[in-house]
C-alpha cells in the first residue's frame, strides 16, 4: 500500500444483529461500554448509517462536497468510536483502509480522492478511454480488496453510457472490454466476504444513489424506443385505406405491451426510490426540457391522436387513446414541459392489464 498513518488499536465487532456469536464475558463488557451515555449498539447503527450516506455521494455524485470527512472526525472522537468505526471500514474499505496482516491504518485519504475523482471524470469524459485513465489505473493497482471502490467501479461501467441530456447515449453500449471487467467485477470472490450488514448499510446505498443518478437518462433512453416506435405506426393510423379497421397488428401489440412493462417498471422505481432514497417527491429526479425534445414525445403524442373521421368502434381509437394516456402517465411529473392543454392532460390510466415481466423488453 501507500503507507501507513497509525495503528489500528483495538478491534471492534460488527452490528449487534449481524455480528457473529462472542463469549458472555465480552458482550456484558461492550454493553457497559457508551459514549457520552449513547449504547454500543446504537453508535453501531449510527456510524453505519453515516457511512451509507457518505460513500454513495462519494462515489457517484460529481459535485459532491469533499471538505466533509466523516471517517477521520469519528476515528478521533473517543476509543470506542474508533473501535467501531474501524470495524466497520475493514469490510467496507478493506485494503485501502486496514494492512490485513499487520492490522495498521493505512492513509485512507488518497484513495477516497481517486473514488470521487473517477465520478467527476465520467462525467466530463466518454467512457470509452475509462480503462486507460490514469485515475482508474491507480484504482486497480491498489484497491485491489476494497468492496465499495469495486461496487462503485461496476456502477460506473454498466450504467454511464447513460449519462447525458441524448435519450441516444443509453443505446451505446460499453465496449467489449468493459463489459467484461464489469462482469469480473460482479462474480469477483470479495463479494463473498463481504459481510451482510455492511451490503445493507453501505454498499446497497451505492446501488440507490446510482439509480438516483441515472434514472433520468434510463427514461429517456426508454422513452425515445417508444416514441420512435409510435411514430413509425402514423402512417397506419393515420392515413389508412381502410374505413374500419377491427385488429390491432401484431408487432403494435408489442410495442403497447412493452409501453405498459415501461410503465410499470418506472412506477416501482420511484416507488423505491422514494423509500429507499427521498423523502418527497420534490426530491425526484425528472427529465430535462432537453431530454424531452430528443425523445420525442411531442411527435409520438401527435402520432396517438385520435384519428380523424373514423368510427367509435375502430379499434385505432381504443389504441391511440390507452398509449397516449400511458406514455403521459410515465412523463406526469414534466407534464408542465409538454405544454398540453388541459383537455389533452392525462388521466389516470387503467394500468390492471400491466404484465411485469422484463423479458418482453
Amino acid at each position: 500500500m501507500r503507507g501507513a498513518t497509525d495503528s489500528a488499536g483495538s478491534e471492534g465487532t460488527g452490528l449487534a444483529v449481524m455480528s457473529p456469536p462472542q463469549p458472555p464475558v465480552v458482550q456484558r463488557a461492550e454493553r457497559n461500554q457508551t459514549h457520552r451515555g449513547l449504547p454500543t449498539e446504537l453508535l453501531r447503527e449510527i456510524v453505519l448509517y453515516t457511512f451509507g450516506s457518505y460513500f454513495p455521494e462519494l462515489c457517484i455524485n460529481p459535485e459532491f462536497d469533499m471538505s466533509w470527512d466523516p471517517i477521520l472526525s469519528l476515528l478521533h472522537s473517543s476509543n470506542l468510536l474508533r473501535s467501531i468505526v474501524i470495524n466497520i471500514l475493514e469490510h467496507a474499505l478493506g485494503d485501502v483502509f486496514i494492512d490485513e496482516h499487520t492490522k495498521v491504518l493505512q492513509n485512507y485519504k488518497p484513495a477516497m480522492k481517486e473514488l470521487h475523482q473517477v465520478a467527476v471524470i465520467l462525467a466530463k469524459e466518454p467512457l470509452d478511454s475509462f480503462l486507460s485513465h490514469p485515475v482508474f489505473i491507480v484504482m486497480t493497482r491498489y484497491h485491489v480488496d476494497c468492496p465499495v471502490s469495486w461496487r462503485a467501479r461496476l456502477f460506473h461501467i454498466e450504467y454511464e453510457p447513460l449519462r447525458g441530456d441524448n435519450p441516444s447515449h443509453g443505446n451505446r453500449r460499453p465496449p467489449g472490454w468493459l463489459e467484461m471487467t464489469a462482469k469480473e467485477i460482479e462474480v469477483h470472490p470479495l463479494r463473498l466476504k463481504v459481510p451482510l450488514y455492511i451490503k445493507h448499510g453501505i454498499l446497497y446505498p451505492i446501488d440507490r444513489v446510482s439509480a438516483l443518478h441515472v434514472s433520468p437518462a434510463d427514461l429517456a433512453t426508454w422513452l425515445g424506443r417508444m416514441c420512435k416506435a409510435f411514430r413509425n405506426f402514423d402512417p397506419w393510423i393515420h392515413h389508412n385505406s381502410a374505413s374500419l379497421v377491427t385488429k390491432i397488428r401484431p408487432d403494435m401489440k408489442i410495442t403497447s405491451q412493452t409501453l405498459r412493462v415501461v410503465c410499470t417498471f418506472q412506477v416501482k422505481l420511484r416507488n423505491d426510490l422514494l423509500l429507499g432514497y427521498v423523502l418527497n417527491e420534490e426530491g425526484l429526479p425528472r427529465l430535462s426540457e432537453a431530454q424531452m425534445r430528443e425523445c420525442g414525445i411531442h411527435d409520438a403524442l401527435s402520432t396517438l391522436r385520435r384519428p380523424t373521421g373514423v368510427q367509435d368502434n375502430d379499434a385505432r381509437v381504443a389504441f391511440c387513446k390507452q398509449n397516449r394516456e400511458i406514455l403521459l402517465y410515465i412523463v406526469a411529473e414534466e407534464e408542465p414541459l409538454l405544454g398540453l392543454s388541459p383537455v389533452e392532460a392525462a388521466g389516470v390510466p387503467d394500468t390492471s392489464n400491466m404484465m411485469y415481466n422484463i423479458g418482453l423488453l
